[in-house]
């Protein structure tokens, strides 16, 4: 289990190895980001958790001419802008141990329920890139790949600590074998087998509606449902009080009023 605790303000982070600890926590290994390059950081338009984000060249830590860190001494690329972390607990349950094979039975389908939710996790979230991508205003970067490569990095990470997470590790590793597949079939030319939704993502005729369709069927896996809503609300309430402290208003003096500049903005904006 775990919650979401949130930073008073944005902070630019090194994900680099050697600026990152493991550290143990209730008896599990975690990744601790030890190099605070920027405490508060209030770059505007910095996706959260996105590493080498364009943007993060523009952060106070990082030197405009080469590109490296002030603090850490490493480049931008490998920086991210954080504001929570997610902070994981032990949860005990009480077992009723006096049938061993009872206890495995349950084991073994909870662990087959959660692996019907991972493939509905990136069947869903393959189908919303491929969105994205066909309706972005931008040039469309496709994290998702690079998220999971990142938590690869990590467990790694954790492993040559001591972690025992090989069975972890090769989960990430197929994930993405996974995710890239689901894409590969979005690109393909469209068949008999191909279904009526695919369909919609590969012609770009996908509605809101069925985006919003996707969503809630997140929202509705029986395990990690009500945990996935949870933290896409907290992160929309966090990313909404980080803009509105970017905002700064600024007195301008009384005789700023009638001058030239200030008549054609007032036109402008009452357009």
């Amino acid at each position: 289990m775990g919650k979401i605790v949130h930073f008073d303000y944005p902070r630019t982070v090194c994900v680099n190895r050697k600026c990152t600890e493991i550290i143990i926590v209730d008896d599990q290994r975690k990744v601790d980001y030890i190099t605070k390059c920027h405490l508060h950081c209030y770059l505007r338009d910095v996706e959260q958790e996105c590493i080498g984000h364009s943007m993060l060249k523009d952060c106070h830590a990082i030197n405009k001419q080469t590109g490296l860190c002030h603090e850490c001494g490493c480049s931008w690329t490998i920086h991210m802008h954080i504001s929570y972390e997610y902070e994981t607990f032990i949860t005990f349950v009480n077992i009723d141990n006096t049938n061993s094979q009872s206890v495995l039975t349950s084991i073994d389908k909870h662990i087959a329920a959660l692996r019907e939710e991972e493939n509905s996790i990136l069947e869903v979230c393959g189908k919303l890139s491929q969105f994205l991508k066909k309706n972005s205003i931008t040039p469309y970067n496709d994290e998702i790949l690079g998220y999971i490569r990142y938590f690869i990095s990590e467990e790694e990470m954790k492993r040559d600590a001591g972690a025992k997470n090989e069975d972890v590790i090769q989960g990430l590793k197929n994930m993405i074998r996974q995710y890239e597949n689901e894409q590969k079939l979005f690109n393909a030319v469209p068949n008999e087998n191909t279904s009526s939704m695919d369909l919609k993502i590969i012609h770009n005729e996908y509605e809101l509606e069925d985006i919003f369709g996707l969503v809630g069927k997140l929202y509705k896996l029986p395990i990690n449902g009500s945990s996935i809503q949870q933290q896409v609300k907290e992160l929309k309430e966090n990313q909404w009080v980080a803009n509105e402290k970017r905002e700064h208003f600024v007195e301008v003096p009384f005789h700023a009023n009638s001058s030239t500049i200030m008549q054609q903005l007032k036109n402008i904006v009452s357009q």
